[in-house]
């Protein structure tokens, strides 16, 4: 598919579709949405609500596994398998995505997040293979919703829409992001 600036010459006229539609989808999103402002609403809060339990089931373990006696190094290694879960996989969840659809890997994520928030709660805090295990199930999970959010986003996004698609991710990702920063910044002073 050949992007606009392609189709339409003038790069004024496709400023003006460009601001068009995005007038169009903050009006649609005011009063409720329908087809591309829902589309992307709801691939959004996939995003913005993955990351929030990930974050805070995270940044909470190596305080419980602290407090249950684990090391820095036992600390740093589940962590590291934990952000390696997080990345490592994106290509491979990207096919998944493809060959059983968005929607039923969101569901999946879900309950992978559910598992890894119930695991990290009730496993014995001394097992370094459990905790490790349920901070990797956290990474497949949030990899899962990250996958097959940002997979919702642009599958309701027109090839108009586009051109504002990543500042849009961008913001998304600088929203989450802040959060986490505040609360790294709040837990120092506090």
């Amino acid at each position: 598919m050949s992007s606009i600036e392609n189709i339409i010459k003038s790069p004024k006229k496709v400023e003006r579709i460009y601001k068009r539609t995005l007038i169009i989808v903050v009006i649609s999103q005011f009063f409720g949405g329908a087809g591309l402002a829902t589309g992307i609403t709801v691939g959004a809060t996939v995003l913005l609500l993955s990351h929030i339990v990930m974050v805070a089931i995270m940044t909470m373990m190596p305080i419980h596994m602290q407090d249950h006696g684990a090391g820095l190094t036992a600390v740093g290694l589940v962590i590291g398998l934990h952000i390696a879960a997080k990345y490592l996989l994106s290509i491979l969840t990207g096919r998944l995505v493809d060959k059983i659809g968005r929607n039923k890997l969101v569901v999946a994520s879900g309950v992978t997040l559910a598992v890894s928030g119930l695991m990290a709660a009730f496993v014995p805090g001394e097992s370094l293979f459990w905790m490790a295990f349920a901070l990797i199930l956290l990474g497949i999970g949030w990899n899962f919703r990250l996958i097959s959010g940002t997979a919702i986003v642009i599958g309701y996004s027109s090839y108009i829409f586009l051109g504002f698609l990543g500042m849009y991710l961008s913001f998304l990702e600088l929203i989450a992001m802040s959060r986490t920063a505040c609360g790294s910044w709040i837990g120092k002073e506090g």
